[in-house]
């Protein structure tokens, strides 16, 4: 069978011809590859015929990569509307639009993290695109000093996060809520809103640096100048519902963002008094006997936390124990993060 007779072919059996010819690419790295008929043009283009075009200078900022190996997240590749640019130094871009992996498989540890040595042609993640795996590599020797995974909308709440926080203290809050979001959003079968789960997380506390005294009530105003849609205003202003905004959290993404706000910073502390400094081994029972300690983090108010798990149907037990899970993926990579500030 002949090219134009798959064309002619149903859908199925012309994507399996499109794949074949893009392994054919792939293998002999080729630059482009052309194909005419009468009714359809197929144009594949190879890594060789797609660099990076000159991008103007703008401040770093990027999504850590989770350290749990098999996520995924779909990524474009660099533009110069959308991807930043390195203060100094240079930045490695995905030249195919994909599915991101950092790890070679769940069991295996991240190709690269923040602060990682490079050299030239080393692996750094793997892009899935028309169901063939395709290994990035690295065109420099170096250092890892950022991540970047999709440059789209999270890479813009990454910068707005930024420009009304500088404290370290803030920054980590909002990367940990942020990530225990995203966690919750797969956890509780929302996995195609994971991203928008973590940018609500991130902005929660958005306004707080700045303006303490106005906590949502200025975040509104703050987002809406960003282009921040209504729905995501809702949900950042809902976590302070009955504390500072009228706002109620009805969703079951906003009712998470109430109960695990508070909670996050509890947790956060008591993993501080664990030997380790980290929630990777903390149990639930640690957190529920300083839990009891009124003294303890008394920042964290435990009414609210209450209230969350009320809201959510859950026990506070079962609140704390996922949200110690949560809280795991991404803790190494907002430490490295932080730690290059």
């Amino acid at each position: 069978m002949n090219l134009k007779d798959k064309i002619e072919t149903p859908i199925e059996e012309t994507i399996e011809c499109i794949e074949a010819l893009a392994k054919i690419v792939k293998e002999n790295d080729l630059g482009k590859l052309k194909i005419s008929t009468e009714d359809i043009d197929i144009v594949i283009e190879g890594k060789r015929c797609a660099p990076p075009a000159p991008m103007p200078p703008m401040p770093p900022m990027g999504m850590p990569v989770p350290s749990a190996p098999a996520t995924a997240v779909a990524v474009a590749a660099a533009t110069a509307e959308t991807a930043p640019v390195p203060a100094s130094g240079n930045i490695i871009t995905s030249p195919i639009i994909g599915t991101f992996y950092s790890a070679p498989s769940p069991d295996k540890p991240p190709f690269v993290k923040v602060g990682d040595t490079v050299n030239a042609g080393d692996v750094i993640c793997i892009i899935e695109s028309m169901k063939l795996m395709n290994e990035v590599t690295s065109e420099f020797d170096g250092k890892i000093a950022e991540i970047y995974l999709s440059l789209g909308k999270t890479q813009q709440a990454l910068e707005l996060l930024k420009k009304y926080n500088k404290e370290p203290f803030h920054l980590r809050h909002g990367l940990t809520v942020g990530g225990a979001m995203r966690w919750f959003a797969n956890d509780l079968g929302y996995g195609d809103e994971a991203d928008y789960w973590w940018m609500c997380g991130l902005l929660h506390d958005i306004d707080y640096e700045l303006y303490p005294d106005q906590h949502c009530k200025k975040a509104p105003e703050l987002l809406k100048e960003a282009g921040v849609a209504e729905d995501m205003i809702h949900a950042v202003c809902s976590h302070a519902y009955t504390h500072g905004s009228d706002v109620e959290p009805v969703e079951e993404m906003e009712k998470v963002l109430y109960a695990i706000d508070e909670l996050t910073g509890l947790i956060g502390a008591v993993a501080l008094m664990h030997p380790s400094k980290s929630v990777q081994d903390l149990k639930v029972s640690s957190v529920r006997k300083k839990y009891k300690d009124k003294k303890f983090a008394a920042g964290c108010s435990r009414d609210i936390i209450n209230e969350g798990a009320e809201r959510l149907g859950w026990e506070i037990g079962y609140l704390t124990s996922k949200t110690i899970e949560a809280m795991k993926p991404d803790e190494a990579a907002i430490n490295d993060r932080l730690a290059n500030l």
